[in-house]
């Protein structure tokens, strides 16, 4: 290769790349500040206005379309929650495709970029939560961003960092909690957010996850075309779409079986919402498995936080569920083992209930032992 050719195609690639990173920006605060920050401002007013209630048996957020009626038959209950949900999520997927194709894109044309996100251990997990938090994304949604990453470098701590950095270290949320909930309840959700992120995942996905099972780094395709930056763009634009279709077309069935599959759980963890009271450790340990199994939107952990003291739970379980719930869940995991397997989306969601009742534990101790 002569020297000018080098030149020509290095000087592309660089166009690309920073066309890239713009276009993925530019998606970013577009979303952020055309719906998603509204939408949350709107939702921390709703649930403070004395007038609001959860709507229906099965609330599964803000506002249901199709309210379940309490007598409701098992099927017809499970169906309307399902789509509730999916209409719940449907702007927040709809983003995350749209990201993970802008992300998938990004990876193909970037080489320094993949190798941040083909990182290991604690390294990775910390790029991984820097690059989900100011997504502003519940974990389902930030799951389908994730998978365009993933899929690139298979790196499991990057995935799921994305996952626990968006729905975890929402900082919109963790602002509500600490106006909203008793002090115990938010020190509770911090450090269930800091072991989840910085101590089960990297720690995991290590034991399960061999450094050998990681894609290497892509080679950088070839970018002589785009010698000038309307070239540049149109490239940029056609990476993006392809990157965006082909994880649509990946990921929509398994987001539909997803949903059925999240709709059956919150069905199924219906009574243990309504007969876990007081501050047990039973009581707990039920409101960590309640919040381990369903899948929320952004933000709905606080009204579940709610309507979980209305229930008569103490600040424990309330701690333990808002840990839980906005956490790894069943969705999650579906999609999340298509990156990393099984076994450690099973481990994650295991150490999602495990932490959520030690955090319920913390909260209760603080309450009562700490004077908070």
């Amino acid at each position: 290769m002569s020297v000018v050719v080098f030149a020509r195609q290095r000087a592309a690639l660089h166009r690309v790349t920073m066309l890239k990173i713009a276009l993925a920006l530019g998606i970013l605060l577009l979303f952020l500040l055309g719906s998603r920050l509204p939408a949350e401002h709107a939702k921390i007013a709703a649930v403070q206005s004395p007038a609001w209630e959860p709507e229906g048996r099965y609330p599964i957020s803000f506002s249901d379309r199709w309210e379940v009626g309490a007598d409701a038959p098992v099927p017809t209950a499970i169906l309307l929650t399902a789509l509730n949900f999916w209409r719940a999520n449907m702007m927040g997927m709809s983003f995350g495709l749209i990201m993970g194709g802008a992300a998938l894109s990004l990876l193909q044309t970037a080489p320094f970029v993949a190798r941040l996100a083909a990182l290991r251990g604690l390294r990775g997990t910390l790029i991984g939560m820097l690059l989900g938090a100011p997504l502003n994304l519940c974990a389902n949604c930030a799951a389908v961003t994730s998978d365009g990453v993933g899929r690139r470098t298979r790196t499991p701590e990057t995935a799921y960092g994305i996952i626990l950095g968006s729905a975890l270290w929402n900082v919109v949320g963790l602002a509500a909690i600490a106006a909203l909930f008793p002090r115990p309840v938010l020190l509770a959700r911090l450090a269930f957010a800091v072991l989840s992120t910085f101590v089960a995942l990297p720690l995991l996905a290590r034991w399960l996850v061999p450094t050998g099972q990681a894609a290497a780094v892509p080679a950088v395709p070839d970018m002589e075309g785009a010698v000038s930056w309307r070239a540049a763009l149109l490239v940029t634009l056609r990476d993006w779409a392809r990157s965006s279709a082909a994880l649509a077309l990946q990921l929509i069935p398994t987001m539909i079986v997803a949903t059925m599959v999240a709709a059956v759980a919150r069905v199924a963890v219906q009574p243990l919402l309504g007969a876990a009271a007081g501050d047990s450790i039973g009581s707990i340990a039920a409101f960590a498995l309640a919040g381990t199994l369903i899948s929320i939107p952004v933000l709905f952990d606080v009204p579940l936080g709610i309507v979980a003291t209305q229930l008569g739970a103490g600040v424990g379980g309330v701690a333990a569920l808002m840990c839980a719930a906005p956490g790894v869940g069943i969705f999650t995991v579906i999609l999340a083992a298509r990156v990393s397997g099984w076994r450690l989306a099973a481990a994650m969601l295991g150490a999602t209930f495990v932490l959520a009742v030690g955090a319920g534990v913390l909260a209760h101790a603080l309450a009562v032992y700490g004077g908070l």
